[in-house]
């Protein structure tokens, strides 16, 4: 995504009204899409950064998106890979769920945010994976 086309969608996002279920801290999934896009094209990181030997603050283990999105089960990985974007697959990420997160925009993807949602829960707080389709 160039910084052209990333300032228009951060326009047209600003425009609509947020849904009442609000995503993270009243944002919406989309808009943090956004902001790790603006992080990859600027090389900027936002509200964090690493620490020293690809760690971060908390003494994670920092990979890439790809690298995250590699790890997980057979039939989400092949979706998830097939899903993420150029501009956000090289921003380290502290935890498989993070990297989710901000690897593409799930409700344009075929599978939904609901599914890609179950799918970030499931690392988050141990709930089953969502049945594949």
């Amino acid at each position: 995504m160039t910084k052209r086309k990333y300032e228009t969608e951060r326009r047209k996002n600003l425009s609509r009204t947020p849904r009442p279920s609000g995503g993270v801290r009243g944002r919406r999934h989309s808009d943090i899409h956004l902001l790790r896009v603006h992080q990859a094209i600027t090389g900027s990181r936002v509200g964090g950064g690493t620490g020293e030997m690809g760690f971060d603050n908390k003494g994670n283990e920092m990979k890439t998106t790809k690298e995250w999105l590699q790890d997980l089960p057979d039939g989400y990985r092949e979706r998830a890979l097939r899903n993420l974007q150029k501009a956000t697959q090289k921003i380290e990420e502290p935890s498989i769920d993070e990297a989710l997160f901000g690897a593409f925009e799930w409700e344009r993807t075929p599978e939904g945010s609901d599914f890609w949602g179950a799918v970030m829960r499931h690392y988050k707080k141990g709930t089953p994976l969502p049945p594949l389709q």
